[in-house]
């Protein structure tokens, strides 16, 4: 009896090792915000009436993080008097949602709701209902996903134990309110609001080989880290506005259209714009057209990917203390003098990495306003060591002039605090605030950026 028991207890111990050898791979993908930014109106009226829309204005103020939008209509009726059904879309998806605890898959809906959403007519504002629709009339299709999702594979079998179907479809929905139009009236119809950016992020574990495209997006590009041997990635941020309808929805031809997109401080090489035919003025894109019935190649599709035109190898990190949220932003904060703030390099294999440049951006601004009244660090004391205890470390100080640094960051999306073309090895950097261009004890740091 017991050399059947030792038997057993040993084929427990030989599978427990197996488990070791062989741990699950989990790749897990997470979606944020709104794919769709805005776009195209739908119009309801009468067949007696004659309506136009005479201009389109849109304005796109677009910020590292999000989007603000104001798209103004001038609509003229030269039929009888009446009034119109304006819809003006979002979009919401219905997708396939996989449960952790108890792997199952269920359908759930995410709306795609603006942020500080209003209507004016005549510069008045109005009140307005939301109508939603899940009518495959009314579907639009976008290569990219949206809805979490988990994949965990056997390494001995490759065999996926589980997973969730791939989820492009997206279904109009619309701010809804009603315009009365007299004959040969012209009313102006203001539409404004706010809207996050669109990204997603991937974790992948115990992976025993390259994810060779099986989880990112492909129209997406993607910063690739590894921390603690965890594969993580992030994508580019997406904004769009889509100039096209269904033709099933009647869409009306536009006499004169303006579009300007205001990119702010987002630095140009950070940028991917489409279309190709606008005009561009300082850090604004323009297009224009006349007598305009638009087709796909006119929708507007915006990536904001930080990487972009760097050939560094970005080095993750952890660090001593949390990012705080505050809106669509995250920063450190730091206190002059006083705080430390250590980043824990986390190399694949757990190696040191042979440190070339450090950038440091304190916020995602919204304009150069802001650079100016902010709180920005002018002199930083960088320390670089093998172990915790910083005992042998190396140490450096960057001044960066006090009048430079609001130009710099109105130009670049942030400010390099070390470089070095030979490296210095390091598995430990320490940061910390020595002066700063106020009085104010407080700094807010939004993204440092280690690379080899």
């Amino acid at each position: 009896m017991l050399k059947i028991f030792q038997k057993v207890l040993a084929v427990c111990f030989f599978l427990l090792s197996l488990c070791n050898l062989f741990p699950q791979e989990e790749i897990t993908k997470k979606y944020f915000y709104n794919i769709f930014g805005g776009g195209r109106e739908k119009i309801i009226y009468g067949k007696e009436n004659d309506i136009k829309i005479e201009e389109l204005n849109i304005n796109i103020y677009l910020y590292n993080t999000h989007a603000r939008i104001n798209a103004e209509y001038i609509i003229s009726n030269n039929g009888n008097d009446s009034a119109i059904n304006f819809y003006y879309p979002k979009v919401d998806a219905k997708i396939k949602v996989l449960e952790n605890e108890n792997p199952k898959i269920r359908e759930e809906i995410i709306k795609g709701d603006y942020i500080n959403f209003s209507a004016a007519v005549d510069n008045k504002t109005i009140n307005y209902n939301i109508v939603e629709n899940f009518s495959d009339k009314e579907v639009i299709l976008m290569p990219f996903k949206i809805g979490n999702e988990i994949h965990r594979i056997n390494p001995k079998n490759r065999k996926k134990e589980d997973s969730v179907p791939d989820s492009y479809k997206f279904y109009y929905s619309w701010y809804n309110f009603s315009v009365d139009l007299a004959k040969k009236e012209h009313k102006k119809i203001i539409i404004s609001y706010e809207t996050p950016l669109y990204y997603n992020e991937i974790t992948a574990k115990n992976l025993t080989r390259d994810l060779n495209g099986d989880m990112e997006d492909p129209a997406l590009n993607y910063v690739k880290n590894y921390n603690n041997d965890v594969l993580f990635l992030r994508s580019e941020r997406i904004f769009t506005y889509f100039l096209t309808l269904p033709q099933n929805l009647n869409p009306l031809e536009i006499e004169k259209v303006y579009i300007n997109l205001n990119a702010n401080v987002i630095n140009y090489n950070d940028l991917k714009v489409l279309p190709l035919n606008f005009k561009k003025s300082k850090n604004n894109y323009i297009w224009k057209y006349k007598n305009f019935n638009p087709r796909e190649i006119n929708n507007i599709v915006i990536s904001v990917f930080s990487a972009a035109g760097e050939k560094d190898s970005f080095v993750a990190y952890k660090t001593n203390i949390e990012k705080k949220k505050s809106d669509y932003k995250e920063y450190f904060e730091l206190s002059k003098l006083k705080d430390e703030l250590v980043l824990e390099l986390n190399k694949k294999n757990q190696a040191n990495a042979l440190i070339k440049k450090i950038k440091f951006s304190p916020l995602s601004f919204d304009d150069k306003a802001e650079i100016k009244n902010t709180n920005l660090p002018s002199e930083v004391e960088i320390s670089f060591s093998n172990d915790k205890s910083f005992n042998n470390s190396v140490k450096f100080t960057k001044i960066v002039g006090e009048r430079k640094l609001p130009r710099i960051l109105g130009k670049y999306s942030g400010v390099e605090i070390f470089t070095s073309k030979k490296g210095i090895e390091a598995k430990y950097i320490k940061i910390r605030i020595l002066n700063t261009t106020k009085d104010e004890e407080k700094v807010l740091i939004g993204n440092i950026s280690v690379s080899e």
